[in-house]
């Protein structure tokens, strides 16, 4: 959805919803600007629905229940907090499923694939799945970093990379992935098998495959799942410990369920991504000075997630903000900035150039690439964080700059840049994928 404005209106406020409130930014007289949004379609039946329809209609794939008939151990694959899908109206169905199929709680183990991510908390995970599913089944962080609770199979045939899974998962007789699909830098879309062969693998694969290597391939594509380096990595790994049967939900800005495929790992994902493009891919006029992106709760809790709302600002197919120009992010980070590894990185070199050209010539370890991707942003334009709990001093050391409100470092950035100013406002910038025309 694009929303154009022409100058000339007086300092006309905009509230934005983050998830978790409002941000309020004032539009001077004299400054034009876009707001522009995913397609936003409501859901046409409440959640109840639209699941049970994709659990009695699974995708190439036999029902659940049949597919769970006389298997002892089962697994189920569900993401960590960093990411919001409906897992409490999810998982019911699926325990039902087992259950008609006469599968005891015992048999069944959930596993929250969080890559390399800090595992949650007892209260966390309370929150995400339910007090009823945490305290009458076995719930378990996955450990990328317990050799002993990892399984190598050996070397995958293009990018070489040595592959290590969840040993729990590797046993299972019957593995479940429930995820989401929404635009991801790497894997053109998040999804499908990337919760198994990255959300339950051991940390050096996770970092073989998170390199400037396999980022800066030509065929490593934002938005794009069809002969992808990462994503055909992802499947090749699935290809050896599958996932047999999938759940992937797509939502709308405001977390609502739009709809949901299950069945067949590859099949089912293809016809999410397919709904998934047609909500999220926004065409964009021109390029703007100034961009200000918006990323949503549960993004907003740390830097190390939010800051990926400017992903699709510069490094999606186009640049939608001039080179040189500034990229506003209103995000509160209650938690901090996520990764002191990621403060450091940026914060030991003089300029992200420095990063970005060393992490060339020696790789960097596990979570790195997060670093590198920032640091390539920041040599193309300035990012001003906003509205956030962060220590500005933090923030500085990482090249990045800080503001009090989005209002302030727009009127900072108006100042610095001079007139006529364009501004282009993403009110979801993290499932906003901008196509510039």
């Amino acid at each position: 959805m694009l929303m154009k404005y022409r100058e000339g209106d007086n300092l006309k406020t905009i509230k934005l919803d983050n998830g978790k409130g409002q941000i309020k930014i004032q539009i001077p007289n004299g400054v034009t600007y876009e707001i522009i949004s995913p397609m936003e379609i409501k859901p046409s039946k409440n959640s109840n629905q639209i699941l049970k329809e994709a659990f009695d209609k699974p995708v190439s794939s036999e029902s659940l229940k049949d597919l769970a008939f006389g298997k002892e151990k089962i697994v189920i694959i569900v993401c960590d907090n960093t990411r919001y899908l409906p897992q409490k109206e999810i998982l019911p169905f699926v325990l039902e499923e087992l259950r008609r199929a006469n599968i005891p709680k015992e048999y069944i183990e959930i596993i929250i694939a969080t890559g390399t991510h800090d595992p949650m908390t007892l209260e966390e995970i309370k929150e995400m799945l339910g007090k009823d599913i945490t305290d009458q089944y076995t719930v378990t962080n996955h450990n990328a970093y317990d050799e002993s609770n990892l399984v190598f199979l050996g070397n995958s045939r293009k990018l070489k990379v040595p592959i290590y899974l969840n040993k729990t998962v590797v046993e299972a007789d019957l593995r479940i992935g429930i995820g989401t699909v929404d635009p991801h830098i790497f894997a053109g879309y998040s999804g499908g098998n990337k919760i198994l062969s990255v959300g339950v693998a051991g940390v050096e694969s996770i970092a073989q495959t998170h390199n400037p290597k396999v980022m800066e391939d030509k065929n490593t594509k934002f938005g794009d799942i069809e002969n992808n380096t990462f994503r055909d990595f992802i499947n090749e790994v699935a290809s050896i410990v599958k996932i047999d049967f999938l759940i992937n939900v797509v939502q709308n800005s405001k977390k609502e369920l739009i709809s949901a495929f299950t069945g067949d790992a590859i099949l089912a994902y293809g016809e999410a991504v397919k709904a998934a493009k047609r909500m999220y891919e926004v065409k964009v006029e021109r390029q703007g000075d100034i961009v200000i992106t918006i990323p949503k709760y549960p993004k907003t809790l740390n830097l190390y997630q939010a800051i990926r709302s400017i992903n699709s600002v510069v490094l999606f197919k186009k640049p939608i903000v001039k080179e040189g120009g500034t990229v506003v992010l209103p995000a509160e980070c209650w938690k901090g900035i996520g990764s002191e590894d990621f403060h450091d990185d940026l914060a030991r070199v003089s300029r992200p150039i420095e990063y970005i050209e060393k992490s060339r010539k020696v790789g960097f370890p596990p979570e790195g690439n997060k670093a590198f991707t920032v640091a390539k942003m920041l040599n193309y334009c300035k990012i001003v964080v906003t509205d956030t709990k962060l220590e500005e001093g933090k923030l500085n050391a990482m090249h990045i700059g800080y503001a009090k409100t989005a209002t302030e470092a727009l009127k900072n950035s108006i100042e610095t840049l001079g007139k006529p100013i364009h501004v282009l406002i993403l009110t979801d910038g993290f499932l906003t994928l901008p196509v510039l025309e």
